[in-house]
């Protein structure tokens, strides 16, 4: 895949990266797709969905403002038919964009 991502995507994700907490989850309605933020190593991490174009889009946009986007062995977890962190997701995402900070 071949994808630039444009300004406004870049400022998404700076956005996205400012306003998630260490750890937090976020969801993404258009492939089911969920990461976990990782401040610590500037990874966000797929711990359930699958590794598609949406996937490539986000390491490029996210790559723009020093982050990786890599999958988890967690990911076994969410795949292997127990879908754990999918109602870990369900139940932390804030309905506009997605959003869903971990903690308190």
């Amino acid at each position: 895949m071949s994808w630039t991502p444009r300004p406004s995507d870049v400022a998404w994700a700076r956005n996205m990266v400012e306003t998630m907490k260490q750890g937090g989850l976020w969801a993404v309605p258009m492939n089911g797709a969920v990461y976990r933020f990782d401040k610590a190593t500037k990874t966000l991490w797929l711990v359930e969905g699958p590794k598609d174009d949406v996937f490539d889009k986000n390491v490029a946009a996210f790559g723009k403002v020093g982050y990786r986007v890599a999958v988890s062995d967690e990911r076994q977890l969410a795949t292997d038919g127990s879908k754990v962190l999918q109602g870990v997701a369900a139940q932390q995402a804030v309905s506009s964009g997605g959003i869903a900070p971990s903690g308190s």
